[in-house]
C-alpha cells in the first residue's frame, strides 16, 4: 500500500471531512502506517502515545523561522531541551534497544 501524506488544520471535524479514512470518528484518532507523513502548523496542539511495540518509531521534526527571529533553544543544538530526557539515566541508545530485542 502506498504511503500517504496529510495536512491538518487542527479542527478534527474539518480534517475528518477531508476524506481521511485514518480518522476514527468515534475516537478522533489518526491511524498511521509505515511511510506516512503528517504536516501541520506550529499552533496545532499535538502529541503521540508511547511506542509499546518492538519496532522503532522514527520522526523528523523540521522547523522554519525567519533569520531575523531568535532561535528557540528547546529544539536546536547538541541536546535540545524539548527532545532530551531531563535525567541522563533515562537515555537509551539504539544499540542498547537492539541488544535487548535480540
Amino acid at each position: 500500500m502506498a504511503a500517504r501524506a496529510r495536512v491538518l488544520c487542527g479542527d478534527a471535524a474539518a480534517d475528518r471531512g477531508r476524506g481521511h479514512r485514518a480518522v476514527a470518528a468515534s475516537r478522533s484518532q489518526w491511524r498511521f502506517r509505515a511511510g506516512d507523513a503528517i504536516f501541520f502548523g506550529m499552533y496545532l496542539l499535538h502529541s503521540s502515545t508511547e511506542n509499546t511495540t518492538n519496532r522503532f518509531r522514527i520522526g523528523c521534526d523540521t522547523r522554519c523561522r525567519l533569520a531575523s527571529e531568535p532561535v528557540d533553544d528547546r529544539w536546536i543544538g547538541q541536546a535540545p531541551k524539548g527532545h532530551t530526557p531531563k535525567d541522563p539515566a533515562e537515555r537509551v541508545s539504539i544499540e542498547e534497544v537492539r541488544k535487548a530485542g535480540d
